[in-house]
């Protein structure tokens, strides 16, 4: 027998009215609660209620330097944590340079864990009726080309028409939550209005409806062992991974370990446009790397090897720390792509012995 009953949920800040859905087993004259439905109405501590709902969300997954990394990750990591692991773990192959540094990885479209909808964002006039609807169906919204002009905290706030991705999780009256990275850097939670989220929209602007599917997808260890070997060997992989972008030149790409030489060649050219990103997805890829180790230990020779790639993660983590420190005040880090140049030297040395000879 089931029964729908609505509670209220008392929090140091509010008052949430929800409903909660129950089954009870007559034989056992037991109560067992199990499903929460989303949030409706979020009372005040006046006694005023706004209308209210917001989805899960993990700011901290392991890979964020470009937000359609983050947000699918960011998504899975707090509702499926096996399939975030298995997403990250082996849908992350190895690393490219085209410009800048980017993760050789299928489109989140294609990973299997999620069933993706879209919706007509351009019809301004139900914009706040269209999201409210898909929140309130557990769905995140993922809109790309917006002008950042208009959204409150990004570098480009009332200075510049910058078109950028957000995705909204939520929404608290006329205001929506949303996520992106602000103007200190930060990957994080901000209130925006309605009305301007109206204006950020281009003729452009596409929208995707994500929403977890219940799919539970195995880690596959050679797989995870392969990537480490393409990563090493800066191999070319075989198969192109799956885009929307059918104009992509895969030839023309540098891979593995040999795309940080190419990154450090474009910073001695001072072509520091992707300069925080590229040290971000720098380090995000060791820490990878590390993690790939981890799991595959059974498969190396000598263990020691995970401690030894540690200290090259702790040596890009000092310069990133550095050039970070100083990106305020100046583009001249000469010294520090020295630093950086010198430690890539000593992670391709570590390259050799993983090639020849450190796997069972």
């Amino acid at each position: 027998m089931t029964r729908k009953l609505r509670c209220i949920i008392i929090t140091l800040n509010s008052v949430v009215e929800s409903t909660v859905e129950i089954y009870i087993r007559p034989a056992v004259k037991k109560i067992k609660i199990c499903y929460m439905f989303k949030p409706c109405i979020k009372y005040n501590l006046k006694g005023e209620f706004n209308l209210y709902n917001e989805l899960s969300f993990d700011l901290a997954p392991l890979i964020k330097s470009y937000q359609y990394y983050s947000y699918p990750l960011s998504i899975l990591k707090c509702n499926n944590s096996s399939n975030y692991e298995y997403c990250l773990l082996n849908n992350f192959k190895t690393i490219f340079f085209a410009g800048n540094l980017q993760f050789y990885v299928d489109e989140y479209d294609f990973w299997n864990v999620f069933k993706i909808e879209t919706m007509d964002i351009l019809d301004r006039k139900n914009v706040q009726k269209d999201i409210i609807n898909a929140i309130d169906n557990y769905q995140y919204i993922h809109l790309t080309c917006i002008d950042e002009y208009y959204i409150p905290s990004r570098f480009a706030t009332y200075k510049n028409h910058n078109l950028h991705d957000i995705l909204i999780i939520g929404y608290e009256n006329d205001e929506l939550i949303t996520v992106g990275y602000n103007d200190k850097g930060e990957y994080n939670k901000e209130k925006i209005k309605v009305n301007l989220l109206v204006n950020s929209l281009t003729a452009i602007t596409k929208s995707k409806l994500i929403k977890i599917n219940e799919t539970k997808l195995e880690l596959d260890y050679k797989d995870i062992l392969d990537s480490l070997n393409v990563y090493f060997t800066s191999k070319k992989m075989l198969k192109t991974f799956k885009t929307t972008n059918t104009i992509l030149d895969f030839d023309s790409w540098v891979y593995g370990i040999n795309s940080m030489g190419k990154m450090i060649l474009n910073m001695r050219k001072m072509e520091n446009d992707f300069l925080f990103n590229n040290l971000l997805l720098c380090i995000e890829c060791k820490q990878l790397i590390l993690v790939k180790m981890q799991k595959i230990i059974v498969y190396l020779k000598n263990p020691q090897l995970l401690v030894e790639y540690q200290e090259i993660l702790k040596k890009y983590e000092i310069i990133r720390f550095k050039i970070f420190k100083k990106i305020i005040k100046t583009d001249n880090f000469i010294d520090e792509i020295d630093l950086l140049e010198k430690v890539y030297c000593i992670e391709k040395q570590f390259a050799e012995k993983w090639v020849t000879g450190f796997i069972k």
